[in-house]
């Protein structure tokens, strides 16, 4: 599941002339933790501190920002929501992340959806790292 969402978000990342993110580890290990977080607490929300969680997971960022979904069974779900949103598309077309991490949940946060399902991705770039790119359009885009 985690790979089929890498392939959705960089199918869109190519789309729009974004380059590629490649998966981590590390990310992926702290978007787990928060889907099972909010899982386990009926909480929907991006917490007061996921960017404490993200170096919690050993991930050395200099830029970070963060999905979350819930309500959608299936990664093709998820995706198109992520890109009917605009903060969410800007995330995924954002040309300075350059990694990514998801966390994935069949169960569902009963007080923000009736449907199964729950998902959060997180992403990152490396300190000392520079951007994929400069061109910032495609993601601005996602506003309009």
């Amino acid at each position: 599941m985690r790979r089929a969402v890498l392939c959705l978000i960089n199918d869109q990342r190519i789309a729009h002339g974004v380059p590629r993110l490649v998966a981590s580890a590390k990310l992926d290990r702290s978007a787990q933790g928060w889907t099972d977080s909010m899982v386990a607490t009926d909480d929907f929300t991006h917490g007061d501190a996921f960017m404490n969680r993200i170096s919690a997971a050993g991930f050395d960022w200099s830029t970070v920002g963060e999905n979350i979904a819930t309500g959608y069974d299936t990664p093709a779900a998820v995706v198109r929501a992520w890109m009917a949103s605009p903060g969410h598309c800007a995330n995924i077309l954002d040309p300075g992340y350059r990694e990514v991490g998801t966390g994935l949940s069949a169960r569902r946060i009963p007080r923000a959806s009736p449907r199964p399902g729950t998902w959060t991705q997180d992403f990152g770039r490396l300190m000392g790292q520079p951007a994929l790119s400069s061109d910032t359009g495609p993601a601005n885009a996602c506003y309009r």
